[in-house]
């Protein structure tokens, strides 16, 4: 249970809050990313372990999912800003992958679909990252909420 605060209005417990404004920033930087028009969904956790976050484009729809694990809210403002930087030049650049993989489904064997696809996501990757490295250091940090 959540302890009532003054006025009788129950309190948000912490995690919720934080993830309420980690919200709000990646609301505020899709705006100026270029990105206004994209619904965003923000949890914590991460599919892999090894990533501080990740983000799931919904194919064919304006919308992305972005994850954020357990050690993103202890890092630097600098740092923060670089993920979430990260995560929303994917929701620029996914649609790429999802045209490659329809173009070539039909034409290729499972096993060099596989093999091609690993290849442009790896480029992707490295391309989103030289991107929102560059990038973030034109953008607002986050709000002191998300630490």
């Amino acid at each position: 249970d959540t302890p009532a605060s003054p006025g009788g209005r129950m309190k948000k417990h912490p995690r919720q809050a934080r993830l309420e404004v980690t919200h709000g920033y990646v609301l505020a930087m899709a705006s100026v990313m270029g990105l206004r028009d994209w619904e965003f969904s923000v949890h914590e956790g991460v599919e892999h372990a090894r990533n501080m976050a990740d983000c799931a484009v919904t194919k064919g729809m304006r919308h992305a999912s972005i994850g954020f694990s357990h050690e993103f809210w202890d890092k630097a403002p600098d740092v923060q800003r670089l993920y979430v930087t990260h995560e929303l030049v994917h929701c620029h650049v996914a649609w790429m992958e999802h045209v490659v993989e329809d173009a070539c489904k039909p034409h290729l064997p499972p096993a060099a679909l596989v093999a091609l696809l690993d290849l442009h996501t790896t480029q992707n990757e490295l391309a989103t990252d030289a991107i929102s490295s560059a990038w973030s250091k034109t953008l607002p940090l986050p709000p002191k909420g998300m630490r």
